[in-house]
């Protein structure tokens, strides 16, 4: 009976952990933005868990819809005024964001919020206590003389061994939590234990950041090389995709991250997270068609986009690969095509197998995919032994693609280096502009399958007042002067709306021929800005 009553308890964790965790629930949890301003000040002044932990508690609104507006001033300008003056470090800033990340799971997947609460604690022990008890009573039984089975006891015990090891180590993960060492004064008995119990379960915990590749050309090329009864298998087990998906080590991960937080650290100080900046970054001016290109639906340009780091990498690299090119290009370029290739691959991945976290139309993005599957699959011989090159070159007779004009010969490695750099810096922006746009109920839904690189980024970038959740985030900035720009959802404080961020702008500018004679030429500069 004590055993059953415990089961009962468990049970009643675990469904008010998920009612607290539903759309609704954290809707009424959200409602009411002012009840966390009175601890505003206590937040500052208090350790990085308490911080972390005020911020999973504003989270919730933006899980279920809400922005910075919504929030009030109080939240929205401490959320960033508290990480940018506190956390001067790089490091440090990456340690705060993957805590917070970890305490969102926590809340969305696990029953911390409910062991956080004084009627989740007495739960927790009384569930605890009946189970001692109950194994009490069970030896008790046997000393006075009961006759049971001795197979019987065996498991009888083991099951009773293995429910309280289970309940000891929700215990002490309930302590090392940093919820409860949110919760926790520096001078409590309590705060050395937690500390203790989670440097051991931090050394233990593997975290999980996804960065998972798709190539879309080399999925192309299996598709069209392997049987066409494995492929309708696969397609009918819903694994088509999926099946060529593989992921990076952590290294590149990190890469990336660092170079998002050197974008991020170009902010001035006095930068606030309601106002408007504009940065310039100059891009590669080789090709003025990309005005065009980036003016289109965004699942057109990351597929353009795709393809021109594909082209880029296959011209210069192929020899590389096969070991015949006389002098191989530094490390600073391998980590650059590195770099590229993975951001590259990671979008697709990213349009191709979860395009919930993207602004792109799942209908036009499938198209794309299968126009150059089909495209691959009517052309003989283009099967597994082509190169990517070979069929770029192929099916840009058909489909133009940027960059298929220019001379493949050798160019110098300074080139490359400007190229590759140009490239990653893209990348880099649809990245941060996919992230903000990205509402905050799918990065909760994704969090159940582990850290996704475009959610740490968008954490990142809401630390530092940008995207959709704090402003309106535009992909492109008209080159008409005469069009005017539309104001953003946040007022500043004397009134005026503030112009939305953009990942690219677009101007125009003079170039002098070298007869000495001044010649006004329209270009597009792509410039990337924050």
């Amino acid at each position: 009976m004590l055993v059953f009553v415990s089961g009962i308890i468990k049970y009643g964790e675990r469904v008010w952990a998920l009612k607290s965790a539903s759309r609704k629930g954290l809707d009424k949890t959200s409602a009411n933005p002012s009840s966390h301003e009175d601890t505003i000040d206590d937040v500052l002044t208090c350790t990085k868990e308490s911080y972390a932990l005020w911020t999973v508690l504003i989270a919730r609104g933006f899980f279920v819809g809400r922005t910075m507006l919504l929030m009030g001033q109080g939240p929205a300008s401490t959320l960033w005024f508290y990480f940018k003056t506190k956390y001067q470090g790089r490091e440090e800033k990456l340690k705060m964001v993957m805590m917070e990340l970890g305490m969102m799971f926590d809340l969305l997947y696990t029953k911390a919020n409910v062991l956080q609460r004084r009627i989740g604690v007495l739960f927790l022990c009384a569930s605890q206590a009946l189970m001692v008890v109950a194994l009490v009573l069970f030896m008790i039984r046997r000393e006075e003389g009961a006759h049971n089975n001795k197979v019987n006891v065996a498991i009888t015990y083991t099951l009773f061994s293995g429910a309280i090891f289970v309940e000891t180590c929700c215990v002490a993960a309930a302590i090392a939590s940093p919820w409860t060492r949110a919760h926790l004064k520096e001078s409590s008995c309590l705060h050395g234990l937690s500390d203790s119990l989670f440097e051991a379960v931090h050394l233990c915990k593997s975290t999980a950041n996804n960065m998972a590749q798709f190539n879309l050309l080399d999925h192309c090329i299996s598709v069209n090389s392997k049987p066409r009864v494995f492929s309708k298998a696969l397609s009918a087990i819903g694994l088509d995709k999926q099946w060529y998906v593989h992921h990076m080590d952590k290294q590149c991960y990190w890469w990336i991250i660092n170079r998002v937080l050197e974008h991020l650290a170009t902010l001035p100080d006095e930068f606030s997270g309601l106002a408007t900046v504009h940065f310039t970054i100059n891009a590669p001016t080789e090709h003025p068609v990309w005005f065009n290109q980036l003016s289109t639906s965004f699942e057109q340009v990351l597929y353009g986009l795709h393809l021109y780091t594909d082209l880029h990498l296959s011209r210069h690299f192929n020899n590389c690969s096969t070991g015949s090119v006389v002098q191989p290009p530094p490390p600073e370029i391998m980590r650059l095509k590195e770099e590229c290739e993975t951001l590259s691959n990671y979008m697709m991945y990213l349009m191709v197998v979860h395009p919930s976290m993207l602004p792109v139309n799942t209908v036009a993005a499938g198209d794309l995919v299968q126009q150059l599957i089909g495209w691959v699959t009517n052309h003989p011989g283009h099967g597994a032994t082509t190169t990517k090159l070979a069929i770029l070159r192929g099916y840009s007779r058909t489909f133009y693609i940027l960059g298929i004009d220019e001379p493949g010969q050798h160019r110098s490695f300074y080139y490359l280096h400007h190229l590759l750099t140009q490239i990653k810096e893209m990348w880099v922006r649809l990245l941060m502009y996919a992230a903000g746009k990205c509402s905050g109920e799918v990065h909760a839904r994704q969090l159940g399958e582990g850290r996704e690189l475009i959610t740490f980024v968008w954490l990142l970038m809401l630390h530092h007042g940008l995207g959709d959740m704090a402003a309106e985030f535009k992909l492109l900035r008209s080159n008409d002067p005469n069009v005017a720009e539309r104001g953003a959802w946040i007022v500043s404080p004397p009134g005026n709306y503030q112009e939305p961020t953009c990942a690219f702008n677009h101007v125009t500018f003079v170039v002098h021929c070298k007869r000495n004679v001044s010649m006004l030429f329209t270009h597009t500069l792509q410039q990337f800005f924050l």
